[in-house]
């Protein structure tokens, strides 16, 4: 039920479709409040397009960046959470990537620097309706086709959402790895950091936090972080998702 609401309310929170909709009323009422809402809708489009607030919130959330040579060699495995790849889009003799595949390729780098002993994939189908082959086969597949062996693979892929990522890969961690106090290395989106170590502590493992796929440009802050960027939409989706998220978790009780 959570899973279900959780999609509904998001699809409620985005922006645009609240912009899409005042447009819509204002065709239908009165000139001075049609007037009212149009201009209310072109600034909400204008800051729903533009860098300088988007900036501001992932400077808020997201965990900083580390370079591969500060990270110890004695990981006993890097937990990759799942989210980047499109699972049953057809073709489906392949992997598609719609958004950055950097939890995958930097968790494969790890391995291959040998600061990682063990990859575990996370990630089942998010589908509501419907069942596809868990995205964690998906990213199985990518990691084999990189000569990485197959032995040193665990796949999760029953999961559905982060708290689901936590709880199960806990189950596997414990069945999988000999160590009772394994070191473990939580790789996602530097967004998604925040809420991903909240739902691993929650479920009492302890994780060290290795960012990827930052939303964040330098420090400077430039005259175009003002004009409208069309990418910025996409971008927006990604901070509401996330900070909605944050605050259904906690309210639920997941971290």
């Amino acid at each position: 039920m959570f899973f279900l609401i959780s999609k509904i309310l998001h699809f409620l929170l985005v922006p645009l479709n609240w912009i899409i909709v005042m447009l819509l009323i204002s065709i239908f009422i009165s000139p001075r409040k049609s007037k009212c809402l149009i201009i209310i809708s072109l600034v909400l489009l204008y800051v729903y397009t533009t860098d300088f607030a988007l900036n501001y919130l992932f400077k808020k959330i997201e965990y900083p960046m580390v370079w591969f040579k500060n990270i110890p060699d004695n990981y006993d495995a890097a937990i990759v959470l799942g989210g980047m790849a499109a699972a049953g889009k057809k073709p489906d003799d392949r992997t598609h990537f719609p958004g950055s595949p950097d939890r995958l390729l930097h968790a494969m780098q790890l391995y291959k620097l040998g600061k990682v002993k063990k990859i575990i994939l996370s990630g089942g189908s998010g589908e509501i309706l419907g069942k596809k082959i868990p995205e964690a086969e998906y990213l199985k597949n990518v990691l084999l086709l990189c000569d990485v062996p197959d032995s040193i693979i665990y796949v999760e892929n029953g999961s559905r959402n982060t708290h689901e990522n936590a709880l199960l890969t806990k189950e596997l961690v414990h069945s999988k790895l000999k160590n009772p106090q394994p070191k473990l290395l939580l790789i996602t989106s530097a967004w998604h950091m925040k809420r991903s170590i909240g739902c691993f502590k929650k479920e009492g493992m302890d994780v060290t936090a290795f960012a990827v796929d930052s939303q964040l440009p330098d420090e400077r802050v430039y005259i175009s972080s003002f004009i409208p960027n069309q990418w910025n939409p996409g971008r927006w989706q990604i901070i509401i998702h996330e900070y909605f998220g944050l605050l259904s978790y906690k309210l639920s009780g997941y971290i």
